[in-house]
């Protein structure tokens, strides 16, 4: 079974580690909980299916 974490964030955007946002809080104690450690890895993208009008809304922001 595998979980992925997708982060999206602006340019300067601060680590989810420094976050103040309580849901940012929950998922990192997740994350601590039920990840194991030392299996993060950095992942290219190499297919993305969602539609053009998301695509385009991600990408303005």
């Amino acid at each position: 079974m595998y979980l992925w974490w997708v982060e999206f964030k602006e340019a300067g955007g601060r680590p989810i580690q420094n976050s103040i946002a309580e849901i940012d809080r929950i998922h990192l104690a997740f994350w601590e909980e039920c990840i194991e450690k030392g299996s993060r890895q950095v992942m290219r993208t190499e297919l993305v299916l969602i539609p053009e009008y998301i695509r385009k809304a991600i990408a303005s922001r």
